[in-house]
């Protein structure tokens, strides 16, 4: 009888793993995951967030070590509709990789810039640069979804992946030029 039950809940968390595998994560979903043994359950999110790595165009031609070494790095973050992210004038922090939802970018006086999308990042800028963010960034999304879901990847990590991998450094790059 402890085999069936040992059994029954190992599916039930695989049902849980395969529907969020779909879905991407949230910000409280990781617990979800508390009850798997340990390496499952860090395979299971390693997964969940290279499946995310993935759709950003940036990743799209890297090796599957490096993705899984960014995945290692990233944390989940929502904000809500109208949620400001990231204000002018702050030092910056992070780097911002768009799952669910969208950002509108605004100037000083409240003029829209840009709006970025899923798959797209914003934040580099000011930490390559070690500079101030230039723009205000503001969760919208355009779907019936309240949250705008983000992977973060904080300074120090992005700076020590920077280093470590020069095709990255140079999407990095390719991408500020562009935008500017």
């Amino acid at each position: 009888m402890k085999i069936f039950w040992i059994n029954f809940f190992f599916s039930l968390n695989i049902f849980i793993y395969r529907h969020y595998y779909n879905q991407n994560l949230t910000e409280n979903d990781e617990k979800l995951f508390d009850d798997l043994p340990v390496g499952i359950r860090k395979q299971v999110l390693m997964n969940i967030k290279i499946k995310v790595i993935n759709s950003i165009e940036i990743f799209k031609n890297s090796s599957e070590e490096f993705k899984k070494e960014i995945a290692h790095l990233l944390l989940i973050k929502e904000f809500a509709l109208d949620e400001t992210i990231t204000s002018i004038g702050e030092d910056a922090g992070e780097v911002y990789f768009i799952n669910k939802g969208s950002v509108r970018v605004e100037d000083k006086n409240k003029k829209l810039i840009t709006r970025f999308k899923e798959g797209d990042f914003f934040g580099e800028r000011a930490l390559l640069h070690n500079e101030k963010r230039n723009a205000s960034i503001t969760a919208e999304t355009f779907t019936a979804e309240t949250f705008c879901n983000m992977y973060v990847l904080k300074k120090k990590n992005f700076l020590k992946i920077l280093n470590k991998h020069n095709h990255f450094k140079k999407n990095i790059k390719k991408e500020i030029d562009k935008r500017t």
